[in-house]
């Protein structure tokens, strides 16, 4: 289970519930939710909470706008420059709060890419030179998955405030 904690203008929880969770509620500072026939109450979170506020896909902009700082008509905070100059303000709420995710290392979709691409046409039959191909082609392969852990599944994403 990911969670993180987002230190906005209030102070939030997000966590990836597992896939097929279902009444998911806050209840004596934890988050419970009924997955198949069993109730879960993970023990491992990194902050208390207080209420659902919601699923990430179903958040409104008007949610948004009170998480955010806002710098009037110019626009919303850019997390990602941390710049308050309008040209690189965000336009929106939803905008701002995505950029403050990216900032602190949540991802939608693997920087690195979709799918792990290897050039092995490198290899030359030389052992030497092909254990430094190797070396490296490994080395490619464990950036790429340790991005990877770092993907989150919108879909599965719910805020909770923290007490």
């Amino acid at each position: 289970m990911k969670q993180q904690i987002l230190n906005l203008k209030k102070k939030l929880l997000i966590v990836e519930l597992p896939e097929g969770a279902s009444n998911i509620r806050a209840y004596n500072g934890s988050i419970h939710y009924d997955i198949l026939i069993n109730t879960e109450a993970p023990t491992n979170l990194l902050a208390k909470v207080k209420n659902l506020i919601g699923k990430l896909t179903d958040i409104t902009e008007e949610q948004f706008k009170e998480w955010v700082e806002s710098f009037g008509q110019n626009g919303y905070m850019n997390y990602l420059s941390g710049s308050q100059y309008s040209e690189l303000l965000k336009s929106t709420a939803k905008e701002s709060f995505f950029s403050y995710l990216e900032k602190e290392g949540i991802y939608f979709e693997n920087p690195l890419g979709e799918e792990l691409i290897l050039n092995e046409d490198n290899l030359w039959g030389n052992a030497e030179q092909d254990t430094q191909v190797f070396a490296a082609l490994n080395y490619q392969i464990d950036k790429w998955q340790e991005a990877e852990q770092k993907v989150w599944n919108k879909n599965l994403i719910y805020i909770f405030q923290i007490i």
